[in-house]
């Protein structure tokens, strides 16, 4: 990993490719709403974990913001790069940390009620809300995946740069187009 970010931090060849390319600055990613890496390499630090604790204590576990200012294709990779570090951190420290016992729960019946998730993913914030009605099939079920919300950013993203510069846009944002499928 360090020879990795070693490379892409300091290769002068990528750092003419990537940076100054694609920028978003804050006020784009406020104004497109834009999530994760997207929002996170223009310097604004917005990730669910930072404002739940509903799976794990995350602060407990090592978790911390990654951000970088520039807003471009080299400060998201950078961004996706040092969070690596961040993660192998958390699951070395989850691992450490389990209690002994069971992890698994035993459930028999229908859901009945509704219930709201929000988790960050690698690509940002996903979004799941769910209604059960004591049957088998769910009365609703409504998610929202990271690419679909940072459509409108990498759109954006494409404005005043080269054709060529078409394929790293599209790495950083890295999308996954099923995930917008409605």
């Amino acid at each position: 990993m360090d020879e990795l970010v070693d490379i892409y931090g300091n290769n002068y060849t990528l750092g003419l490719k990537n940076k100054g390319v694609g920028v978003l600055n804050k006020e784009d990613v406020h104004h497109l709403s834009a999530v994760g890496p997207f929002a996170r390499a223009a310097g604004v630090p917005i990730d669910v974990r930072n404002e739940t604790e509903d799976m794990l204590p995350w602060k407990e576990v090592g978790f911390e913001v990654v951000t970088e200012n520039s807003g471009d294709v080299w400060a998201r990779n950078m961004v996706r790069l040092r969070e690596l570090y961040v993660s192998m951190r958390i699951i070395e420290n989850v691992i450490n940390g389990l209690p002994e016992g069971d992890i698994a729960l035993d459930f028999k019946g229908f859901p009945a009620g509704e219930a709201i998730n929000r988790l960050e993913a690698p690509r940002g914030e996903l979004f799941y809300y769910a209604k059960g009605n004591k049957t088998q099939i769910l009365e609703r079920l409504k998610i929202k995946a990271p690419t679909f919300s940072n459509v409108p950013s990498m759109v954006h993203g494409f404005k005043n740069n080269e054709y060529a510069s078409a394929p790293a846009i599209i790495g950083s944002y890295d999308p996954c187009l099923s995930c917008t499928s409605r």
